[in-house]
């Protein structure tokens, strides 16, 4: 039977919230990334009216901005990750 020395529950606990917080943000780029995705494709329909592609460009931008902070969060959660 193994007997585990030095355990430290707080600083398991902590890598584990870490994990979390690394794994959601890249949930949430690839979330953002797919929205982008199906923003592009129907920008590329050319029976989109006006209107609605001005919707979509301006959805498109507000997405760019928050893909940029979700990016630089989720390298900060990495960084932060290895250095535990």
């Amino acid at each position: 039977m193994a007997i585990c020395r030095n355990y430290d529950q707080d600083r398991l606990v902590n890598a584990y919230e870490q994990g979390l917080e690394v794994n959601r943000l890249a949930s949430s780029l690839a979330a953002i990334a797919g929205e982008m995705g199906d923003i592009n494709a129907r920008l590329d329909d050319e029976d989109v009216e006006k209107k609605e592609r001005i919707a979509l460009a301006f959805r498109l931008g507000e997405l760019a901005y928050q893909r940029n902070d979700v990016q630089r969060a989720y390298e900060d959660a990495r960084s932060r990750a290895r250095n535990l």
